[in-house]
């Protein structure tokens, strides 16, 4: 529909540059932080943590250059992202690029313990899922997964709320989600 075209155009665009950032702050700071030699090894993480509890990629290779690589690679897709030729490509394309960019900075976050535990680490994973389902620039997006986002945010938004007012908040949008996560 030619009335989303600019909004789907700047939230994609967005997003490839929120990306963008995020795996090059993951180029330049993981192998320091998570690397084999450093502050908290990923592959001490990855020995004694299950696959099934904190899937990641990593889990097959564990070492610096792979790191590395998906970092380099992320922010190629990023920047491939940012072009809108994925888009243009059309709908397998997009979600194929939309999909590598979230597998990859999923694994980086399910390995990344406390570096990475932080809340706009998920939110970008949860976007980033939701967008691949967002078609190509010539589909009109699917609004039945609005609520499913917003349902998924709304926890996180408000699990950062000082006590009292997130434990009321919770109560008050009566989110059984977000009330667990206030306490």
């Amino acid at each position: 529909m030619p009335e989303y075209w600019y909004s789907r155009w700047l939230f994609e665009r967005a997003l490839a540059a929120i990306y963008l950032v995020a795996f090059l702050a993951a180029a330049q700071q993981f192998v320091p932080l998570l690397g084999e030699h450093g502050l908290e090894p990923a592959g001490r993480w990855v020995q004694a943590v299950p696959f099934w509890e904190s899937p990641s990629l990593f889990y097959l290779l564990p070492h610096d250059s792979v790191f590395r690589g998906c970092a380099w690679l992320g922010v190629g897709l990023s920047v491939f992202a940012f072009s809108s030729l994925p888009q243009q490509m059309g709908g397998a394309a997009s979600a194929a690029v939309w999909t590598t960019l979230w597998l990859l900075y999923l694994s980086f976050v399910n390995i990344g313990q406390t570096f990475y535990g932080f809340g706009w680490e998920t939110l970008l994973c949860e976007v980033g899922f939701f967008t691949i389902f967002a078609g190509a620039s010539r589909m009109t997006p699917n609004w039945k997964l609005r609520p499913l986002s917003m349902r998924a945010a709304v926890p996180n938004v408000i699990s950062v709320l000082p006590p009292p007012m997130s434990i009321v908040t919770a109560r008050s949008l009566r989110l059984p989600m977000a009330y667990a996560a206030a306490r």
